[in-house]
């Protein structure tokens, strides 16, 4: 075979190569991206049993329903649990692939402080209906949702709906607020700053991708969000904190937390335009704060909630 025909033959498969690299490398790209916001999305679609039950404590509730906020074709389901004299009512929303049942136990004891709670499921868990999870989203139309039903069903007084939340209930929560009169504080116990920061790290942490690749996938996991009707980027706590001008806001975390670093909840403050009631908790992983310092817990968030109860009652 002559030389001129070698190299012909060379710089052929090089073409053909180059053109399969070039091919392969985006399907490769938007598969990843499309598999990453897909398992984010991913709801379980078969609830089990409660782990708690508010008969265990003979604690006095209502099995409610409403809908979120601007959409009646969703259900929510939840427990109204009301305190003798109750002076807050407390909405209760859960972190992801949990239910409103996993921290009844924390809700007893801000019962027993004297607030009502009202605990649901979010879209896609437990009992309420079974849709595509909202990846932070569409939740706080949730939550909303709740907040339109204490005042309607539950006739609590505008200036005494309190939020509260964990993980990634408390990002919820925090989005929730802003711009809601009815509410006179919001306590997020470990919070992300930003999901789509939360997402790239928890690649690199569970996957053997290194630093630069996930950084990549970052427009991909966007642009396939948005082609699912999730504006991913703007799930951002951190941005949302911005808007609180008449809410001091409460935040719990872990210091050894490795799920959601601490560092995201010290971003959410140095966002607040107001003084945050900031709480850093040693030696707890990730939302342990209250099971391994019960007490400590709810004497603070029942001195953070009264606090800003008492200041909304001397605004006009």
């Amino acid at each position: 075979m002559k030389l001129d025909q070698i190299r012909n033959q060379i710089t052929k498969r090089r073409i053909v190569i180059t053109a399969t690299v070039i091919t392969i490398l985006p399907v490769l790209y938007f598969s990843m991206s499309w598999y990453i916001v897909t398992q984010a999305l991913k709801t379980n679609d078969v609830f089990t049993e409660f782990t708690y039950h508010p008969d265990e404590w003979n604690l006095t509730y209502e099995d409610v329903e409403f809908h979120p906020r601007g959409d009646e074709l969703i259900t929510l389901r939840g427990w109204w649990l009301p305190a003798e004299n109750a002076v807050g009512s407390i909405i209760w929303v859960h972190g992801v692939d949990k239910d409103r049942s996993v921290s009844l136990p924390l809700l007893r004891d801000l019962i027993q402080e004297g607030f009502s709670v009202l605990a649901f499921d979010l879209r896609g868990h437990g009992q309420s209906d079974i849709v595509p999870l909202g990846a932070g989203y569409k939740e706080p139309a949730d939550v909303r949702g709740a907040i339109d039903f204490l005042l309607a069903e539950k006739e609590v007084p505008p200036g005494n709906v309190l939020l509260m939340g964990s993980s990634f209930g408390a990002s919820i929560v925090l989005m929730a607020g802003v711009g809601e009169p009815a509410v006179a504080g919001v306590y997020a116990d470990s919070p992300f700053a930003s999901l789509p920061d939360l997402m790239i790290a928890e690649i690199e942490m569970r996957t053997p991708a290194p630093s630069w690749l996930a950084s990549m996938l970052r427009p991909g996991i966007l642009r396939v969000g948005s082609f699912m009707g999730i504006e991913l980027d703007q799930v951002r706590p951190e941005h949302a904190v911005e808007g609180y001008t008449d809410v001091s806001i409460g935040l719990a975390h872990c210091r050894e937390d490795e799920r959601i670093p601490m560092e995201h909840s010290v971003r959410i403050r140095a966002a607040s335009p107001l003084p945050v009631w900031f709480n850093l908790y040693p030696r707890c992983a990730h939302d342990d704060a209250y099971w391994d310092f019960p007490e400590q817990y709810v004497a603070i968030v029942t001195d953070y909630f009264l606090d800003q109860l008492a200041w909304h009652e001397t605004q006009p």
